[in-house]
C-alpha cells in the first residue's frame, strides 16, 4: 500500500477535480495542477510523482514557463477515487 499524506491525497483529488463532500464531484473532470517549481504544493507533489501516482510535465504556452504541471496517473486516478470516503446521507440527499 502507498502511503500518502493528508495533505498530498488533498492535492491530488484537487488534481483531479474530485471532492469528499461533494456528490456531484466523485469523478474525475480534469487531470492538471499548475504550480511554481518551489512551493509547498510542488514539495507534496514531487512525492507524489516518487510513488507513481503523478507525472510532471511542462506548462501550456499561455502560463509562465517556470511554472510545473502536475498530472496523476492510471494509478493515482485510481487510487484519489479509491480514497474518498463513503457520502452521507445529508450528502447525498
Amino acid at each position: 500500500m502507498t502511503h500518502v499524506t493528508d495533505a498530498q491525497l488533498k492535492l491530488l483529488w484537487h488534481t483531479l477535480g474530485l471532492s469528499p463532500n461533494d456528490c456531484d464531484k466523485r469523478s474525475v473532470c480534469r487531470n492538471h495542477f499548475l504550480t511554481g517549481p518551489d512551493g509547498d504544493d510542488a514539495r507534496q507533489l514531487d512525492e507524489l510523482v516518487s510513488v507513481g501516482l503523478m507525472i510532471v510535465g511542462k506548462p501550456p504556452a499561455f502560463c509562465p514557463q517556470d511554472e510545473v504541471v502536475y498530472r496523476a496517473t492510471r494509478e493515482g486516478e485510481r487510487f484519489a477515487i479509491d480514497s474518498l470516503p463513503p457520502l452521507s446521507s445529508t450528502e447525498v440527499a
